[in-house]
């Protein structure tokens, strides 16, 4: 075996840091799991993988010692410096909102650190993954990386795992799993945001039921939704969700599959178990829900569809984070929010999402200053600095305990309830098959929920691609084989 495994990797005894990042890049995000299981060729073995990427990158090292502030401090991020998008964006706007919370968040690390000057390599969120690994391959990809998936990252060796210390104890668990991978945590979490059900005040006093009283499991929520129904007018009880985005399906599943005993995966993340019994109890709730009482094209609308419909009246009740809470103040609207519905009362579940980590890149030259940027950014008082105007949940404990915002706005409270009452899962996503999932979703929730006359046909045919895709081979990148 050990001369098998020597002959597997012979010919990539040479491959360099900016060779092996520029391939990653090529790949994208969905294509990185397999990089990690695969590997860079065909030939090599899934147990060498860890050393190939010993053997190219080394082991990641923060720095130690004190240094002199250097000039600039750059960060990779989709959030452009707030000065400028305040100078033109309208007062109270989302954008507006965005760009003031951060600038709350950033102005008091500016002024203690005179000397640095925090330089913006700004990108969309949608890209900013393969951004940060194509500038790693570069080189000089900066300072800082703000990201969601600190544990992609991490894999590629993009950034330097933490030394979390004190913070784990301040920091929510589940903020921390989209960070973490082979027990290291790659970047320390700002802000969260989990699911609770909106409901729209004067649509349930339109129907005559009464806003104060709590729809806790799916039977009262049914019978609530067909109240609030009525064709005729255009008016609607549910928007289900949008498999416009299949993520965005598979995130609004998860709370009735959890709550109903069910699960994505098994133990191994490598086999579909949402299409036994617990999981079509749910899925056939939902499909009830989305053919009887949801305006008709929500099954396949995209996230802002969805909250139009809400915000406007049309539909009197969407599942959605905290985010949307700024969007209804801005309308006045009268609403609450409260725990999506659960199988049995006081079940439950809720998903969480990272809204925000903050990691070093492996080849930063100024690690000390960006360790002290990100540890003033995981800390509460930056948190709470930026809470007031981003309607998100804080990752640190103490600034949920002390930011004015959730003393003083009920639907905020009620999100910070869910993500310490709830049972919250992290995003699930098996290892190695996120293409996949992804188009099993669009086939299992898009079609089901569409499926007027025979929805067991989408779940049959569903299942059964779930276990061909789950079963195949994981493709493999084709090697590099140009000389550097």
């Amino acid at each position: 075996m050990a001369d098998q495994s020597s002959h597997e990797l012979s010919g990539y005894s040479s491959l360099s840091r900016r060779r092996l990042l520029a391939s990653i890049a090529k790949l994208g995000v969905i294509g990185l799991a397999s990089v990690t299981t695969a590997g860079c060729g065909p030939a090599i073995r899934l147990s060498r993988v860890a050393d190939l990427y010993q053997q190219a990158i080394g082991q990641a090292k923060r720095a130690t010692g004190a240094t002199p502030p250097p000039k600039r401090l750059e960060w990779f991020t989709p959030i452009p410096d707030p000065s400028e998008i305040l100078a033109r964006a309208p007062s109270g706007s989302p954008t507006w909102n965005q760009a003031m919370g951060w600038q709350r968040m950033l102005d008091p690390w500016k002024a203690s650190h005179p000397d640095i000057t925090l330089v913006y390599h700004v990108a969309a969120a949608s890209d900013l993954t393969k951004q940060q690994i194509a500038a790693a391959a570069t080189g000089s990809p900066g300072d800082v990386a703000y990201t969601d998936v600190g544990s992609t990252l991490g894999k590629a060796r993009v950034l330097d795992p933490l030394d979390v210390g004190s913070l784990a104890r301040k920091i929510v668990s589940v903020a921390l799993t989209p960070q973490s991978t082979n027990n290291q945590v790659y970047a320390l979490p700002i802000f969260v945001s989990c699911l609770g059900l909106y409901l729209n005040h004067q649509r349930l006093k339109d129907a005559e039921l009464d806003p104060n009283t709590p729809l806790r499991d799916w039977a009262s929520f049914e019978t609530a939704s067909q109240k609030l129904t009525n064709r005729s007018r255009q008016l609607y009880g549910f928007d289900v969700f949008g498999s416009g985005s299949p993520m965005s399906g598979q995130a609004r599943y998860g709370p009735f599959l959890w709550s109903a005993g069910g699960s994505f995966f098994d133990e191994t993340g490598q086999a579909a178990v949402w299409n036994q019994p617990n999981g079509l109890n749910a899925i056939v709730y939902l499909a009830r829900l989305s053919q009887n009482y949801a305006w008709p094209g929500a099954a396949v609308a995209p996230d802002d569809t969805l909250i139009q419909n809400w915000l406007s009246g049309r539909t009197a009740a969407i599942i959605y984070g905290p985010e949307l809470s700024a969007q209804a103040d801005d309308q006045h609207l009268s609403y609450s929010v409260q725990s999506i519905p659960a199988y049995v009362a006081g079940q439950a579940s809720s998903l969480a999402v990272s809204a925000g980590a903050v990691g070093i890149f492996a080849q930063s030259s100024h690690k000390d200053w960006a360790l002290d940027f990100i540890h003033y950014l995981a800390d509460k008082d930056a948190q709470i600095a930026g809470l007031d105007y981003l309607r998100l949940l804080p990752a640190n404990v103490d600034a949920g305990d002390a930011a004015p915002i959730f003393q003083r706005h009920l639907g905020m409270q009620e999100f910070l309830r869910i993500l310490r009452e709830d049972d919250i899962h992290p995003f699930p996503m098996a290892p190695t098959h996120d293409a996949e999932i992804r188009e099993i979703f669009r086939v299992y929730l898009g079609i089901a929920l569409q499926g007027l006359s025979t929805p067991e046909a989408a779940w049959n045919t569903s299942a059964a691609m779930a276990t061909k895709l789950l079963k195949a081979p994981v493709a493999t990148p084709t090697p590099h084989t140009s000389n550097e």
